[in-house]
């Protein structure tokens, strides 16, 4: 399929070259300087059987896309040439025709709308943009003329607006304010939530797919979190296997044994080795070593070269100064924190962050779901992500925490400040770690305590959102906005 449609991408181009090499002026046209959304459209139309055209239907499959009629109207220009084949007696005659694109990206959103919604709300439009818009969200558009308003009479929530660019921070709070929700029509479960949700939760929501200016990245977050380990970087066995055979591995290579946790809210089902550790055995003639190799390969053939040799380092060390590692799984919002055990080491999906009971509070906090949520990397081919220049090094901590760096290559920790100031009142149970913060927050443990419902974590919550001057109602949009701002000031 790939190749069938490269295939014809590279005819297309073939086309439009010999077209611009007949027609020379039609560089010029589409070279020029047009507004900020005026496209030109390319149709391409070849036809084996006729000699001549009797009416062109140019519109290609891309220009009929919410379109109710695909005729153009304005036909910049037309060229026509046939080709001949060497071993074949017909000829097939070519047509480029130049136009402008009608944009008709309101029966577009229409299409979308009714597709996505499941609501019983009577869904209006689309309306007039600038009839329906305060002037305040459609001066924030920066493609006003491809978006589309779809109301809600009679609810006590103006609509939605569908559109083709993904919203700002700025637009997102001018239609806020004017009770629209803002949604791009690519955005397919930000869409789907917003039509669907009940009315009173519709104020202050982000959808996923935004806009964020350049956001600076803060040395002090460096190596604050780090991934797990490349598969390809380690060899693994079963847990069956190690207890059967641990007493038969050399010393140095039990050792290095850790149990390899796949999902921070499972439990390790395999052990896993360094790789070079494990083919160095096998040098010195180990016959275990060979077995772990020949059992490994069973799943793929490992290379030879290591994949992310720090990442590997920092899954075998320790924290420094009795800190302890939590881990948290990449893309999964709500975040869920496990503490790991000295002998576990994570997946490459996993991320480990050092520190004291810092870690688990702020990571699960309202803060961080917004700011991970708003940075995370989508994309339809693989599941949403987290990144580590963007999500972690791009957050801006509140100051009563600290990101404390080791003098060696060690992972930097996350520790609350000396100077706790309005979380003072917690900066005990952070420091010491207390088996009450744990037990709470371990996903491994989510059974027994419901997290997010409890009193303690309840009142964590108001005192870091008053860490960045915000109260216990405060919208999610509210907190992007207020760490923006504050990106941009630490």
């Amino acid at each position: 399929m790939k190749l069938s449609v490269d295939r014809r991408k590279a005819d297309i181009v073939a086309m439009v070259a010999m077209a611009a090499a007949i027609h020379p002026d039609w560089m010029t046209v589409l070279r020029g300087d047009r507004r900020l959304y005026d496209p030109i459209l390319l149709s391409l139309r070849m036809d084996a059987r006729r000699r001549r055209s009797g009416v062109l239907a140019t519109a290609s499959e891309m220009s009929q896309t919410g379109l109710s009629d695909t005729t153009s109207s304005e036909i910049l220009d037309l060229v026509g040439f046939e080709i001949r084949h060497d071993q074949r007696s017909d000829v097939q005659n070519v047509w480029i025709e130049l136009q402008r694109l009608q944009v008709r990206f309101d029966i577009f959103a229409r299409a979308v709308v009714d597709e996505m919604s499941r609501s019983d709300a009577p869904i209006q439009g689309p309306a007039n943009l600038r009839d329906a818009l305060p002037t305040t969200l459609i001066s924030e558009l920066l493609y006003p003329n491809m978006a589309a308003a779809f109301g809600l009479p009679n609810t006590g929530w103006a609509g939605h607006v569908v559109t083709a660019e993904a919203p700002t921070i700025p637009a997102l709070r001018a239609a806020d304010r004017a009770e629209w929700s803002l949604v791009r029509y690519t955005d397919a479960e930000s869409l789907r939530a917003v039509l669907t949700a009940p009315l009173d939760e519709l104020s202050g929501r982000i959808p996923q797919e935004i806009a964020l200016p350049k956001l600076k990245q803060h040395v002090r977050n460096k190596r604050l979190a780090t991934r797990g380990v490349d598969v390809r970087d380690v060899h693994r066995i079963s847990t069956s296997f190690w207890a059967e055979s641990r007493n038969r591995f050399p010393p140095d290579l039990a050792r290095e044994a850790r149990m390899f946790l796949g999902s921070v809210e499972g439990i390790a089902s395999e052990v896993a080795f360094p790789a070079d550790s494990v083919r160095a055995a096998a040098a010195r003639g180990d016959p275990l070593a060979k077995e772990v190799i020949e059992l490994s390969n069973r799943r793929g053939p490992m290379g030879r070269e290591r994949r992310r040799p720090t990442d590997l380092r920092t899954a075998w060390s320790k924290p420094f100064d009795n800190g302890s590692r939590y881990v948290i799984e990449d893309g999964r919002i709500p975040v869920e924190v496990t503490q790991l055990k000295d002998e576990e080491i994570p997946a490459q999906h996993i991320f480990m962050i050092d520190g004291d009971g810092s870690v688990p509070a702020l990571l699960t906090s309202r803060l961080f779901k917004v700011w991970a949520g708003a940075t995370m990397q989508s994309s339809p081919s693989w599941s949403s992500r987290f990144r580590l220049g963007l999500t972690f090094e791009t957050f801006p901590i509140p100051s009563e925490f600290i990101v404390f760096q080791s003098d060696t290559d060690a992972p930097a920790q996350l520790r609350v400040s000396p100077n706790p100031g309005r979380l003072r009142k917690f900066a005990p149970m952070f420091r010491e770690n207390s088996n009450e913060l744990t037990q709470i927050v371990d996903a491994r443990n989510r059974r027994d305590v419901a997290w997010e419902g409890h009193p303690l974590m309840k009142q964590i919550e108001v005192a870091l959102l008053s860490t960045i001057g915000l109260e216990s109602n405060a919208t999610d949009l509210d907190i992007l906005e207020r760490l923006v701002e504050r990106n941009k000031r630490d």
